[in-house]
């Protein structure tokens, strides 16, 4: 662990004593992986109020690939009606077909929503969004969009 954090319990206040940087060396520690700052600040502004361990237990997990039945079954997802539940596995299904996936992970939604299922083209190394699904609690909020299909 990076001796300049105090411990994992720590609570992360943006723009307090804590530099991002340091912030960045403990995930860097913690995952064993470099981190790209402009992912991955905008995705710590999200976890202000966490504790260090919560964080990098949420980091952990949004980077593991998971099916959409995996993801879906998580407890952070039980906000998600089922049919709702229905509709994104019937857009995925499609999308799937056409040659675009969301890479195994829903992400944070930002000022959208709580989270977003970005899907991209498979298979290239530019990964520009075509379609998104945002999700918020009261009332469940879907966005899908497409570019440039």
């Amino acid at each position: 662990m990076n001796k300049n954090l105090h411990t994992e319990d720590t609570i992360i206040e943006i723009g307090k004593a804590i530099p991002f940087s340091q912030y960045c060396a403990f995930f860097e520690d913690t995952t064993g992986n470099p981190l790209s700052g402009w992912e991955f600040q905008p995705w710590l502004n999200t976890q202000a109020g966490k504790t260090l361990k919560e964080a990098a237990s949420a980091y952990c997990q949004a980077a593991e690939r998971k099916s959409t039945e995996e993801l879906l079954s998580e407890d952070r997802f039980t906000i998600i009606s089922d049919a709702d539940k229905a509709l994104i596995r019937a857009f995925n299904s499609e999308m799937e077909a056409l040659g675009y996936d969301f890479d195994g992970g829903i992400g944070d939604g930002y000022r959208w929503g709580r989270y977003m299922i970005l899907y991209t083209k498979t298979g290239t190394k530019s990964k520009k969004g075509i379609a998104r699904i945002y999700i918020r609690e009261q009332p469940l909020f879907k966005v899908i969009f497409a570019q440039y299909l």
